[in-house]
């Protein structure tokens, strides 16, 4: 009897193992796809957005970006063996600093596509538009909403100064990864997909008034609300201040944000880094180095009808060059930021690189997470997602600190700490265990946390410049 105990004890002892056998396998990764260096596979410094887009439950890639110089798309669709390139996509040849962002803007049940940014044999045309998918990755143009857009030439007070540049209508100009915001929130609560924009839509030169030529961005943002069946209108208010948006927010360029309710109304709230548009401001003699204006950090409360206030001072650390998501990462159920960027200041430290995690409060300011210790980054990308099955959300990071690197953060209790992975024992990383991956870092950067096959883990994908342009795709091992 006691031998059958010890044996019946042994069993149970494996069996409630096998829970943390399967997190023991946590942390590797399968290269999946792999670049075939030295030529690329990817574009450089555009967008990247991932999901099934041709309804065979496993994750595509729609990525945007430079080609020689030259706008350029990519639509991967995921087989069993890989990605294979989609050889008609119907989107747009994008060039670098163009933004991506999905939806089921038409309720039928696949995810359509808006695109923003240039295009064009010499990169002269701009666009703002919404493409429908057919369900099978196929997509079709039915909303130009650059069209709605003001010229917003009533800006220019100052006679020096010429227009912003021969396309008026549209978002143009957008320089760099990432330097915009593009999101497809619901706004007002009415169960469709909205967007949201800010960034730069050209450059003005002139002379300030010691005589010398300046030049700034012309920033720009708003947001158009989905009316169904592939319309859409800019919300406008009268009276507006110059350097904000129809919709409330301020205009940025090289900015980022991130959209969640913060303050637990269940309305969506905006969090918005970037550069602040100074307006006539820049050619009344300020210091050279403010004269396309300074970054800023501002929290937008969203009012339930497309349009926002502001909150209180936000106390966040004003960034430009950077990305911000929104999750929960310690559990209690509110909304919290991990963002990266640049102060502006290189004589900052790190040179101006910043990383940081602020905790929510629930009534839409947020705290400094001082357990956090991120490394600096600027000019890359953040995935939030549970990588290791334990129910909370780790972290990637991927950027420039002052080399290309990437990051992999374990949460434990709600505070990250670094893994040191190895290429050869792991599938991800450098090929030491210094914890910066070199071989596989790119800056700048996109990435995502996404079930890729349908087994249950979240994988990594990641597009960007790490040597050549390429898009790498890590197979989580979890299950």
């Amino acid at each position: 009897m006691n031998r059958m105990l010890r044996l019946m004890a042994a069993v149970a002892i494996f069996f409630s193992g096998s829970v943390f056998s399967v997190w023991a396998q946590a942390w590797k990764f399968d290269r999946f796809v792999n670049t075939p260096y030295p030529a690329p596979n990817s574009l450089s410094s555009g967008d990247m957005e991932v999901a099934d887009f041709n309804g065979d439950m496993l994750a595509d890639a729609v990525i945007t970006g430079t080609s020689k110089a030259k706008a350029a798309v990519l639509e991967y669709s995921q087989i069993k063996t890989g990605f294979v390139s989609v050889p008609e996509s119907g989107l747009p040849a994008l060039v670098a600093g163009s933004l991506l962002t999905k939806a089921d803007y038409d309720g039928d049940g696949d995810l359509d596509l808006a695109v923003l940014g240039k295009t064009g044999p010499e990169n002269e045309s701009a666009m703002i538009k919404v493409y429908f998918n057919d369900g099978k990755g196929l997509f079709t143009l039915v909303s130009d909403l650059g069209n709605q857009l003001p010229s917003e030439d009533f800006e220019d007070t100052a006679p020096s100064w010429a227009t912003s540049d021969k396309n008026v209508h549209g978002a143009t100009n957008f320089n760099g990864w990432g330097q915009g915001l593009f999101e497809s929130p619901d706004l007002n609560g009415d169960g469709l997909p909205d967007i949201v924009f800010a960034g730069a839509k050209g450059m003005e030169g002139g002379k300030d008034i010691s005589g010398q030529m300046i030049q700034r961005d012309f920033e720009t943002g708003g947001v158009f609300l989905n009316k169904g069946k592939g319309q859409f209108e800019l919300v406008r208010q009268a009276a507006q201040d110059p350097d904000f948006t129809f919709a409330g927010f301020r205009k940025v360029n090289r900015g980022a944000g991130a959209c969640a309710d913060f303050n637990g109304d269940g309305k969506v709230d905006l969090a918005l880094f970037g550069q602040a548009n100074l307006g006539p401001l820049a050619i009344t003699g300020i210091a050279e180095s403010q004269r396309n204006g300074l970054p800023v950090a501002e929290l937008w409360k969203g009012i339930g009808d497309g349009t926002f206030t502001a909150f209180p001072d936000s106390k966040l650390p004003p960034l430009i060059d950077g990305a911000v998501q929104a999750t929960d990462y310690n559990g209690d159920g509110k909304i919290d930021l991990v963002f990266l960027g640049n102060t502006g200041f290189p004589k900052d430290p790190s040179g101006g690189r910043l990383t940081e995690a602020w905790l929510g409060n629930g009534d839409g300011t947020f705290a400094k997470d001082e357990a956090q210790k991120l490394k600096p980054l600027m000019s890359g990308g953040i995935a939030c997602g549970d990588i290791d099955g334990d129910g909370d959300a780790d972290l990637v990071l991927a950027g420039n600190d002052n080399t290309r690197s990437l990051y992999v953060y374990e949460n434990a209790d709600g505070v990250f700490t670094q893994k040191n992975l190895n290429k050869a024992k792991d599938g991800i990383g450098a090929n030491t265990t210094n914890g910066m991956a070199d071989t596989d870092a790119m800056h700048p950067a996109d990435l995502f946390l996404v079930d890729m096959e349908g087994d249950g883990d979240l994988d990594l994908l990641l597009s960007g410049t790490g040597g050549v342009d390429q898009f790498l795709v890590f197979r989580n091992k979890l299950k």
